[in-house]
């Protein structure tokens, strides 16, 4: 992107399918990031971390802001699929 586009803000929005529910209904989540334009840049010529980057931005679900510690998750998902695997 351009220095001088004229962008403050990138908006990354994803809806995911979820696992039906016991009554049979689809279910679905939407995830939105938004990123600010200048944080991205720095995150591309590696002047902050990834979780420095989302810690400047804004993640929502289903519309709601969370924090989202990117560590955590990543030991979450490591246990999961250790559980899986057995």
């Amino acid at each position: 992107m351009p220095d001088d586009a004229r962008i403050d803000f990138y908006n990354f929005p994803v809806v995911s399918a979820l696992p039906f529910a016991s009554h049979g209904k689809e279910r679905s989540e939407a995830l939105e990031y938004l990123c600010p334009k200048h944080q991205a840049r720095k995150f591309a010529n590696s002047e902050i971390t990834n979780q420095e980057l989302i810690d400047k931005s804004q993640v929502l679900v289903n519309g709601v802001r969370i924090a989202l510690d990117l560590q955590l998750v990543e030991q979450l998902r490591s246990a999961w699929w250790l559980r899986e695997s057995v």
